[in-house]
């Protein structure tokens, strides 16, 4: 297997796994509080589904059609789950260090926070809004970049 089949294929896993907690119902997530730690490496999710998503948020400008409010929301929605799986853990050499800094799920919790407000202005289709919280959704990334990752920038992910 290449290294590009290797690529696609870990991220249909990641993706998989993201969108299987879409499927979960709510009294199960309220219960649960947490998510147990993902089957893949918190950098798989930070490359296949962070990265496209986060970058699908802050290539829009101008949504105009119904498909690119539907494709922001598609990637707000997948940025959150995503991170809530992040904040568990993965099965990365670093992941179970990572998530017991209280710093990791600060950022984390900033990143979601601001993905949700994204996701709210989506819905009601206020432009100004979206753009606040998208532009605040690279503060936390970028901290969390310099102090976890520094090889890696965030929008090289």
């Amino acid at each position: 297997m290449d290294s590009r089949s290797g690529q696609i294929i870990r991220g249909a896993v990641s993706v998989a796994l993201v969108l299987a907690g879409a499927c979960a119902n709510e009294q199960e997530q309220t219960e649960a509080r947490m998510p147990a730690p993902t089957a893949v490496p918190i950098l798989t999710l930070m490359v296949d589904v962070v990265g496209p998503a986060t970058n699908t948020l802050r290539g829009v400008e101008y949504p105009d059609t119904d498909v690119e409010w539907r494709e922001l929301a598609d990637a707000a929605e997948l940025t959150i789950r995503a991170f809530r799986q992040i904040k568990a853990g993965g099965i990365g050499p670093n992941d179970m260090a990572w998530v017991a800094d209280p710093r990791w799920q600060a950022h984390s919790d900033a990143v979601i926070s601001s993905a949700e407000a994204a996701r709210i202005a989506i819905e009601r289709r206020d432009l100004d809004a979206f753009r606040e919280a998208n532009a605040d959704l690279y503060a936390p990334c970028e901290a969390c970049h310099l102090e976890f990752h520094p090889t890696i920038r965030p929008e090289e992910s």
